[in-house]
């Protein structure tokens, strides 16, 4: 197996900033309501603006940056040198679960945004964190996000009639991912590095998988499944296609 390694590079981008604002609150996004709400309630300048514009939010966001420039200057540094800690070992860690190698994740871009709202590109390896949270989110954020490129790469090798598309939203498999990456990071070693890591994000997963045992949730029917595999000696392989198969029963 290559032994590539896993690189994270904090940038401020403008570009990526609007393009990020344009495409999520884009209206045939499955994101758009929640991101139009968090842009308008964060920057409530914007309310009378046309967020498919992207001149003027281009002129906003200089205007934003401008007058954040040392604390969006003083945060890169700080997540950076907070993230550089705990990476080696996250990546390589990572890489043994999933059971593929880091090739390409040598330059993972991590910008830094002015929404508390953190897309990824799984083409790009790009993701978003935010100017304003403390490193000990920001790492359970970079963590979540390059566990998804990792899972990505695993999931195109075990299924290439599969696309990288399948995994993105509203995609069966993009909610399997997003139910899986809390599973993967919830491991101890993992949970060593980084104790947050363990990041949900949709309380949908907390409804039941079955309505028939109301007591075992999507999420923890998953999680459960995982832990008996594991016990079992049986690969992850086989759990993500037995996973594979499980969530087209759901979505």
């Amino acid at each position: 197996m290559k032994t590539s390694k896993l690189n994270v590079v904090f940038t401020i981008n403008k570009e990526e900033m609007v393009d990020s604002i344009v495409s999520l609150t884009n209206k045939d996004s499955y994101f758009a309501v929640e991101a139009s709400k968090k842009v308008l309630s964060e920057h409530t300048e914007l309310k009378k603006a046309d967020l498919s514009n992207k001149t003027a939010l281009g002129d906003y966001v200089d205007s934003f940056l401008a007058k954040h420039a040392d604390e969006c200057t003083y945060v890169q540094k700080l997540y950076s040198k907070s993230w550089k800690k705990v990476e080696t070992d996250v990546g390589t860690f990572l890489s043994k679960i999933l059971k593929t190698d880091l090739e390409d994740l040598n330059n993972v871009k991590a910008n830094i945004g002015i929404i508390q709202i953190y897309p990824r590109d799984l083409y790009e390896k790009t993701l978003s964190v935010h100017y304003q949270q403390y490193p000990y989110f920001t790492n359970s954020i970079v963590l979540h996000e390059v566990t998804h490129f990792i899972l990505a790469k695993k999931w195109l090798e075990l299924f290439p009639e599969d696309s990288l598309d399948m995994l993105d939203a509203p995609h069966a498999f993009w909610h399997l991912s997003e139910i899986l990456v809390p599973i993967f990071n919830s491991e101890e070693k993992i949970r060593q590095l980084i104790p947050e890591a363990e990041c949900k994000g949709y309380e949908e997963y907390d409804k039941p998988f079955n309505e028939d045992e109301p007591e075992v949730s999507i999420y923890g029917y998953f999680l459960k499944n995982y832990i008996q595999y594991k016990k079992d000696n049986r690969g992850i392989d086989d759990f993500l296609k037995f996973a594979r198969d499980e969530i087209q029963k759901k979505y």
